[in-house]
Order: structure tokens, then C-alpha cells, then sequence
């Protein structure tokens, strides 16, 4: 899981020590096929990563239509914004295959970094994908 963090951007400068405790912290979750993760609107609260299967995220544009602009599988991440903010979700998140998935909140990513590790810098980074036109 490490080589999986060290994959998505704003964790890629992490060390091993970072990197160990953070997936000690990761909460494992498995959703059935269309089974929705977030709802559109609710309180961004997880970053996701996925593992297994495959999920999508989806939008109704102003006349009701649902788009899907986005398929994850492993490897992938959603959720980034949370991280952040906390902010309400742009976009709902749907399994479309059988998805396995770890999880962590926006409580343990602050608990995370008080335990002071190195997370300036990727503090900044993250700062960064606020301003970038994002859905999720």
C-alpha cells in the first residue's frame, strides 16, 4: 500500500515512517455494485482509495440528466477535496463493480498531521487541487 500512496501526488514525497503510519490508519471497506459512497451534497468527510472493482462518479447536469465523467479502478483516489475542507460533495461516487476500498477521514488526515509528520509541504499541495476544476 505504501508504492499505492506514494502513486498519488500529494503523498508521493513521503517517506517510509509517514507512509507506515498513515496505512496503519487506512479503514477498509467493500461496497456491492451499485451501491453509492457519497451522495452529492453531503458533507465531504473520506479520501478513498480504491483496491479492487471499479467505481464512477456521476452529476445531473441543470435539466436532471445524470453524466459520468469518471471511472476509478485500483490504484485510483476520490475524494482529495475532503482533505481539505470538508466542504459538501460536488458529485455523487456509485460502485459499479464490486469495489473494495480504503478509507480515512478528514479527522484522522488532521490527527495525522498534528502527530508531526512532514505535512507542509503536502499541505501546500494540496492547497493547490482547491483551486483546479475538480468534482469530487
Amino acid at each position: 500500500m505504501n508504492e499505492v500512496l506514494r502513486g498519488i501526488p500529494f503523498f508521493a514525497a513521503w517517506g517510509d515512517l509517514e507512509a507506515n503510519t498513515l496505512v496503519k490508519l487506512l479503514q477498509p471497506r467493500s461496497l456491492k455494485t451499485n451501491e453509492p459512497i457519497f451522495w452529492i451534497g453531503e458533507q465531504g468527510t473520506d479520501f478513498c482509495i480504491v483496491r479492487q472493482g471499479q467505481v464512477v462518479l456521476t452529476y445531473p447536469d441543470e435539466t436532471g440528466k445524470d453524466h459520468t465523467p469518471a471511472s476509478l479502478g485500483p490504484g485510483d483516489f476520490f475524494g482529495k477535496l475532503s482533505l481539505l475542507d470538508g466542504g459538501p460533495r460536488t458529485a455523487t461516487w456509485v460502485v459499479s463493480h464490486f469495489a473494495w476500498f480504503d478509507r480515512f477521514s478528514m479527522v484522522i488526515w488532521q490527527s495525522f498531521r498534528r502527530g508531526g509528520s512532514r505535512t507542509a509541504p503536502t499541505q501546500m499541495k494540496l492547497s493547490h487541487y482547491r483551486n483546479l476544476p475538480c468534482l469530487d
